[in-house]
């Protein structure tokens, strides 16, 4: 789950934050555990194991809007998610996100990421 610094530095940069607040009023929120924004409901014998799942993972960023209602959530994927084990976190938190009805977007680590805001800001 790590995510360089310097495409977590251009992804909050203030001219991305000020089109979100623009476009939609939405706020950006990095770094965001799963346990925040995810309630494990299920009463049987799987539910420390599913808390156990999401206790320790997280989502690069959260989108909400001004009322803190979650809208989506961000992953920005480098290529620390090409081994086994990183695919297999990132088949487990999209299938999390589906279960929930919660858009999860994948973002490709670059030098810009103003396109992808654009795409992620015409589907929330």
């Amino acid at each position: 789950d790590s995510l360089p610094a310097e495409a977590c530095r251009l992804f909050r940069s203030s001219g991305i934050r000020r089109e979100l607040f623009a476009k939609q009023n939405l706020l950006l929120y990095p770094k965001v555990r799963l346990e925040d924004y995810i309630e494990v409901c299920d009463i049987g014998k799987n539910k420390q194991s599913l808390r156990g799942r999401i206790r320790s993972r997280h989502v690069d960023f959260l989108l909400c809007d001004d009322k803190l209602h979650v809208k989506a959530a961000i992953e920005l994927d480098d290529h620390s998610h090409d081994n086994k084990k990183a695919k297999e976190i990132d088949y487990f938190k999209d299938q999390l996100h589906k279960s929930i009805g919660l858009q999860l977007f994948r973002v490709s680590v670059k030098k810009d990421y103003i396109e992808d805001i654009r795409h992620i800001l015409d589907e929330v």
